[in-house]
């Protein structure tokens, strides 16, 4: 039984005429009555006496339309009780990201979400450390770089490019920072993932960057500072301390209002691929995760 014609008998019995069905509907008045030949002959009844102008229902018809109308409510019903269920999402989600990332990018999306979502709870686990998703019980996490575990279900999101940054104020006193070979003669301020090792005596922070013309070149610096979070070593450089390299998503409002500036601009730095991670076998498949996924790889994808 073809449901889409029964919904069209309905709106044809309530309309009382095949010009107003045709107008409600939608469609040509030929394919209507032709859509209606097609129900009679399958149920094998005459659903209504037909004359030039209108129509009227036989008991068969009207019969036919008392239950449909009936059982087309039951079914609009249970779709919106599905939609109102989709909307009123609820559940915790428990995530882990780099602070940095945290701080700058997941705290707006999360209140964000939270609005349209009200029921939905989170647990916020901020940090540079690597952690273990199915012992900690994690449902997503969100990490920079190649990724290792190959058991984890793996997401792309942005892949976030770094750039040299220094403020106004350090080129003010000593000197435009146009060729690579000048960094040496600028104070660095250095990003460790994980901190600074007991080993890492030398001040020298080292790189490579990727030329216009295609080749490779390698750089030298004199480092300051290190420090394993980004945002403080953005604070640090717009307070004139040295320069840095940051994700452009830290430095892009401050490059707008001028309070740093994009340095080096012909040396390219290695992208950072970001990724949402979950564990195989989880929760990931729970209604609030998997549309706080979504919303986040919507969001995140031109980070």
């Amino acid at each position: 039984m073809d449901l889409n014609r029964l919904a069209l008998f309905v709106q044809l019995a309530e309309s009382g005429s095949f010009t107003q069905a045709a107008l409600k509907l939608r469609q040509p008045k030929s394919r209507v009555s032709r859509q209606l030949k097609d129900l009679e002959r399958e149920l094998g009844l005459n659903l209504v006496y037909r004359t030039t102008r209108q129509f009227q229902l036989t008991d068969a018809g009207r019969e036919l339309y008392l239950r449909t109308k009936e059982g087309l409510q039951i079914i609009e019903s249970a779709a919106q009780s599905a939609e109102d269920r989709r909307r009123d999402v609820r559940g915790r989600i428990r995530l882990t990201a780099p602070e940095d990332l945290g701080l700058a990018q997941l705290n707006p999306l999360i209140i964000e979400f939270s609005k349209s979502h009200p029921h939905v709870e989170f647990d916020l686990i901020y940090s540079g450390e690597v952690r273990d998703l199915v012992k900690e019980g994690i449902d997503l996490a969100f990490r920079f770089g190649r990724l290792k575990d190959s058991s984890l279900l793996q997401r792309r999101l942005g892949r976030p490019h770094f750039m040299f940054v220094a403020s106004p104020t350090l080129l003010d006193r000593l000197g435009s920072l146009n060729r690579l070979e000048q960094l040496e003669q600028f104070p660095f301020l250095e990003f460790t993932p994980l901190g600074l090792s007991p080993m890492q005596g030398s001040a020298a922070s080292r790189g490579a960057v990727d030329r216009r013309d295609g080749t490779r070149q390698k750089w030298t610096a004199r480092a300051r500072l290190r420090m394993n979070s980004l945002l403080s070593l953005r604070d640090l450089a717009l307070a004139g301390h040295g320069v840095t390299t940051l994700p452009e998503f830290l430095a892009r409002d401050h490059l707008k209002d001028g309070t740093l500036i994009h340095v080096l601009k012909n040396y390219g730095l290695d992208a950072a691929p970001l990724h949402l991670v979950s564990p195989p076998a989880s929760r990931s498949q729970a209604l609030a995760i998997r549309n706080f996924a979504e919303f986040c790889i919507e969001r995140l994808k031109d980070l």
